[in-house]
């Protein structure tokens, strides 16, 4: 076996140890109601998730919003310069006593429930990649910046500035997310720099149209 197998097998062996604990953690994250405009739910999850990353040698810095709920900013304690980041959020589009109404269920290789797989199975993925980089003691964990998201279902509207600010000098960004088959939209702001080359026509026949940030959604499509 290649060593690169071993490894693979080690990591699969984990995973499957480490199942029933985490299925017990999605229930529980699962079984809150956390809207987007819910603080107090979005609030104890990432309270949560905070507690059990701090057990693996994380370290948070909490950024307080009262009226979306709190940004958690997570390195490891030997983490200075990490290359990566990861981005998850606590929110979900369900309304409160939703999680009443329908809570967690698992029918076999299925789990079901309000924010499941957007994004609360996720984060217990997330959480449980870093719980075996942690036992193997990978310097891995020194490279990784995490952000709790508490709005990213309504646009990031408090912590869009704080994850623009930490991802400059990043290496490599990921959203987590665990499953196939997600639609969605995406939105950019893009900046061009071409003076000189708008002078001697370079970009002649190409124009830009987009909205403004002061809408809350940026976005620019390039037309040829």
């Amino acid at each position: 076996m290649f060593k690169n197998e071993l490894i693979g097998s080690e990591i699969m062996n984990d995973r499957v140890m480490q199942l029933p604990a985490m299925l017990e953690l999605l229930e529980r994250l699962v079984n809150i109601d956390s809207g987007s405009m819910n603080v107090a739910g979005v609030n104890k999850v990432s309270g949560i998730l905070t507690a059990a990353y701090q057990e693996i040698g994380f370290v948070p810095t909490v950024c307080f919003h009262p009226a979306y709920g709190n940004t958690v900013i997570l390195r490891h304690k030997e983490a200075h310069y990490p290359g990566l980041l990861l981005t998850v959020h606590t929110d979900t589009v369900f309304p409160d006593g939703t999680a009443k109404k329908r809570p967690f269920v698992s029918r076999g290789d299925y789990a079901y429930g309000p924010g499941v797989f957007d994004m609360k199975a996720s984060q217990v993925m997330l959480l449980s990649a870093m719980k075996s980089l942690a036992l193997e003691n990978s310097q891995t964990l020194r490279e990784i910046e995490i952000i709790i998201n508490p709005d990213e279902e309504i646009g990031s509207i408090s912590s869009r500035e704080i994850i623009e600010l930490r991802s400059s000098g990043k290496k490599k960004g990921c959203t987590d997310y665990g499953a196939r088959g997600r639609r969605g939209a995406a939105f950019f702001f893009i900046r061009e720099w071409a003076a000189d080359a708008i002078k001697s026509g370079y970009l002649a026949g190409r124009h830009t149209r987009g909205w403004s940030r002061k809408r809350g959604l940026t976005r620019s499509r390039i037309w040829r």
